[in-house]
């Protein structure tokens, strides 16, 4: 087993490279790998060469319906009375992350800039929302996903932005809710599980359920009106706490009165989802995600967007956090649409048995032009053949008459004789 040491370093790699997603935008920064040349990722990351990364264009024509995989209802039980969080820019990305006073040093895990001690409610027991693990394989015993934490994902103009996008069609803001398998004590313990490419192997030869990471992504398109959400979050007495990233890496500030009602549609569980396997869409790329993207749309307006843009990497240049989102990767996972509508089962029989219907009509107009054909051409021959018989009589007739007044003649020219 590997020392704890060791562990916490790992850990500390993917809390700050992979949740929220590591996104850097164009510039370079002081990291192993940014998004100047998103190809040269694998060279360091053997997992983001891989065939099933994240995200995709999700193409709602292809995608499976089968409600005896997955319906339109996502049962995501969110504690909406929890709005108190921690706001960071950690250099790459916007992040929140539930949080309550405490007065318990060992309890506390962050301090404000105000003194007050806060301890996160990001692991399985404290978690503030859950939803149930819809495509849990047969045996596995990962059954609830359980919230760690949030982030976004933005560009430069309204135009682009999410990094899902939809028959092509590109939002100008993805929000990320990061969750784990319940059966972990947090998003640290299940990472910890999947530090290296072989890992994820190993479990894959073992039939173990290695996708304990469910991302439920919602888009948002613009607004006239601002989000209350995004008034809080972007308030003017935090704002300057979160323009650029501290020094540790990690600008900090926890923000009250956030209603987590004006991130989630209200209609995010009867809507749909479109669902499938995929990674985290940073480096190490690890390969371990369940996705989520909901159908139901949040909004923002044009200005709080503008506040996302003015976000840096860093104070000592004029790099902006935007653009943070990777390009779209080839489809290699089945995507479902966990949507309202008939299922693919449905449509096949419905199509095999207008199928049968059309040959068996098919056949007896076949049968019925054959038999047609045939008494017609029955019929022109009796016909041809009556008619024969009847020029035969006809001119049999002609004959017998020709003869008889023959005969009568030379009967009549041998009396003249006499």
């Amino acid at each position: 087993m590997q020392s704890v040491i060791t562990s916490l370093l790992m850990l500390s790699e993917y809390v700050h490279s992979c949740v929220p997603e590591a996104h850097i935008g164009r510039r370079r920064l002081a990291a192993t790998w940014d998004y100047v040349d998103m190809s040269s990722w694998s060279n360091t990351y053997s997992m983001c060469n891989q065939p099933d990364q994240s995200p995709i264009d999700i193409q709602t024509f292809a995608a499976t319906t089968d409600r005896s995989v997955c319906t339109e209802v996502f049962d995501w039980d969110v504690d909406f009375t929890k709005q108190t969080f921690k706001l960071a820019n950690n250099g790459h990305s916007l992040s929140i992350k539930p949080v309550e006073k405490t007065i318990n040093s060992i309890l506390a895990e962050l301090e404000d800039h105000d003194g007050t001690k806060y301890q996160t409610l990001s692991y399985a027991e404290n978690t503030i929302a859950k939803f149930p693990n819809y495509f849990q394989p047969e045996g596995s015993e990962n059954t609830e996903f359980c919230l760690d934490s949030a982030h976004f994902h933005w560009g430069l103009s309204d135009n682009t932005g999410s990094e899902h996008t939809v028959n092509g069609y590109q939002f100008p803001l993805e929000l990320h809710f990061v969750h784990y398998s319940c059966n972990r004590a947090s998003l640290g313990s299940t990472l910890e599980q999947y530090q290296t490419e072989l890992n994820v192997l190993d479990a894959s030869i073992r039939g173990d359920d290695f996708h304990q990471l469910g991302v439920v992504g919602i888009m948002f398109d613009i607004s006239d009106e601002d989000n209350p959400a995004f008034d809080a979050i972007f308030d003017d007495e935090y704002y300057d706490h979160i323009k650029y990233p501290a020094h540790s890496g990690d600008a900090s500030t926890v923000i009250h009165d956030l209603d987590l009602s004006g991130l989630i549609p209200s209609d995010i569980g009867s809507a749909g989802y479109y669902a499938y396997e995929g990674s985290l869409t940073t480096p190490p790329c690890t390969n371990i995600v369940r996705w989520h993207v909901m159908n139901s749309r949040a909004t923002i307006s044009a200005a709080q967007l503008e506040k996302f843009r003015g976000l840096m990497m860093s104070e000592s240049t004029n790099a902006t956090l935007a653009p943070n989102f990777r390009e779209v990767m080839p489809t290699f996972n089945e995507v479902f649409a966990c949507i309202e509508g008939e299922d693919v089962a449905e449509e096949t029989n419905i199509v095999e048995d207008e199928f049968d219907e059309g040959w068996i009509v098919a056949v007896i107009a076949i049968i019925a032009a054959i038999v047609f054909l045939m008494c017609f051409i029955l019929k022109t021959w009796k016909t041809n053949e009556l008619q024969k018989e009847l020029n035969s009589v006809s001119t049999g007739v002609r004959n017998r008459g020709r003869v008889l007044s023959i005969s009568e003649d030379n009967r009549k020219a041998s009396d003249e004789k006499l």
